[in-house]
């Protein structure tokens, strides 16, 4: 077989197939495995899938407990199977991929903004194309169609029924079309504008109680839905959503009354919290007249040891298992750290908001074969070098008396064995440092969500920083290691 391999050298390649072992972003997956927990997949996607039992308006579902995914170690798919489910549930699901808070005073507010930041992104990640729309678009115009045909079907009117058909049946399609008629769109902007109570009638027929502010959140789906054509309208949306204060202007193009424009700085935490809370809620219960969410919980390490952080998470569970409809959790933890740090953490009425785990097994050498033969099927390689590459004494080496090995340890072992046995890459041009900072700068400019102020991200590099002071100091022995305490 290494004769083989030497006497039909590989091609020269951009890159080596196999270095590409770590998915960073769970949307920009560029080569699904197919194979690789199969089992889990499935089960996650039934688990999901109860929540679409039933015509729109779909009543709340027996609530679900949180579903554990548990790795033994990093490399074992986590962030690769988030990939493969979120790409299995495009145009079914609200798909949200959160970070663990940073600030144990007000999880609430921003899980919001992560939510609402997460909505910010294409409703179809996988092309590149800038002009796609955004999942809060999507999902707010399917939810304001929806409504709209529900308060035409209870109208009878003969001229009414067509259009409630096509509405139910293909809501973003026939909205288009709707658009486009002169009629039809006057009459979706009289019913969002003048006569928007009508709609919250609905809202309040269907049981969906969104604290006495139905005809706001239809001001606010308005805003989201046509946003292209009032894009002001749609910033002042987008920050009552995210819980932010509005001023006299954009509290007016809302038409918002003061008791709705209720994010007042001068007011308690708590009371902040609450009112985040309270939209978050709203958006949960609305997506009964569309997509239900997915929270994908990932990289819960973040949590380290703080208790206090752990504890409010583990309440953050409880209430998103009690009260929001419509919406199905996702934890992605590594096994040792679950069992040492998180679960004894929480309280136990938490941990019995989660379902028993789900276990990621790595892959077999069945699976380990084919993994690799998706990497070579990429280059188009022919069948006889791909055989003489997944050499079974190789691969015997790699497995030894394991039944399971993570994907990333075979894709390592692979990267290598491609450079040691004449495997080459093609030598790229060097980058200066002016073009990496234009590529940057580039990427920020098509990701409007990067330019956001993230407290997350301020909490967690002022508490790394600060570890990192407290341990100079003393290792310097500028300070008593218990003196810095009170940063936590």
């Amino acid at each position: 077989m290494e004769a083989a391999i030497r006497s039909r050298p590989f091609p020269d390649l951009p890159v080596n197939p196999f270095d590409d072992n770590v998915v960073g972003d769970s949307r920009k997956m560029e080569a699904p495995t197919i194979g690789v927990n199969d089992a889990i997949l499935l089960e996650l996607m039934q688990r999901f899938g109860r929540l679409e039992n039933g015509p729109i308006p779909r009543d709340p579902t027996v609530p679900q407990p949180a579903t554990l995914v548990l790795s033994p170690e990093g490399g074992y798919g986590k962030t690769h199977l988030i990939g493969r489910l979120f790409a299995g549930l495009r145009g079914r699901a609200n798909l949200i991929q959160l970070r663990p808070f940073e600030d144990v005073h007000r999880p609430w507010g921003e899980l919001l903004v992560q939510t609402v930041q997460e909505m910010g992104k294409a409703d179809r990640f996988g092309r590149n194309d800038a002009k796609l729309p955004s999942q809060i678009e999507v999902w707010s115009l399917g939810v304001l169609t929806h409504l709209a045909a529900d308060y035409l079907a209870e109208t009878q009117a003969e001229a009414a029924r067509q259009i409630v058909s096509a509405l139910r049946r293909s809501p973003l399609e026939a909205v288009a079309g709707i658009v486009n008629d002169p009629y039809w769109r006057d009459w979706l902007i009289q019913m969002c504008g003048t006569y928007s109570s009508k709609l919250a009638e609905r809202l309040e027929y269907r049981r969906i109680d969104l604290n006495g502010r139905e005809e706001v959140w239809i001001q606010i789906l308005f805003a989201l839905s046509f946003g292209a054509e009032m894009r002001e309208r749609r910033r002042a949306a987008l920050k009552w959503l995210r819980g932010e204060w509005l001023d006299e202007i954009e509290q007016g193009l809302l038409r918002l009354k003061d008791a709705d424009n209720d994010m007042h700085p001068g007011q308690s935490q708590k009371g902040l919290e609450q009112r985040c809370r309270e939209r978050l809620l709203g958006l949960c219960k609305l997506s009964g007249f569309y997509r239900p969410f997915i929270f994908s919980v990932d990289r819960t390490e973040l949590l380290e040891l703080d208790t206090p952080l752990i504890l409010n998470f583990g309440r953050v569970l409880e209430r998103l298992f009690a009260e929001f409809p419509h919406q199905f959790t996702l934890l992605t933890v590594n096994e040792v750290y679950w069992h040492n740090t998180l679960g004894p953490n929480m309280l136990s009425l938490c941990r019995s908001r989660i379902h028993p785990p789900l276990w990621l097994e790595g892959v077999n050498r069945e699976e380990g074969c084919l993994l690799l033969k998706s990497r070579l099927d990429m280059w188009e390689l022919d069948m006889e070098i791909q055989m003489a590459f997944i050499d079974p004494i190789w691969m015997e080496s790699i497995f030894g008396h394991r039944d399971f090995i993570p994907p990333r340890e075979l894709l390592e072992a692979a990267a290598v064995r491609w450079r040691n046995q004449g495997g080459k890459t093609t030598i790229q041009p060097a980058t200066n440092l002016e073009e990496l900072f234009q590529s940057y700068l580039n990427d920020v400019r098509e990701n409007p969500q990067l330019l956001q102020f993230n407290h997350d991200a301020l909490m967690w590099f002022v508490r790394s920083l600060g570890r990192q002071v407290e341990a100079r100091l003393i290792r310097e022995g500028q300070v008593a290691p218990d003196a810095m305490s009170h940063l936590e």
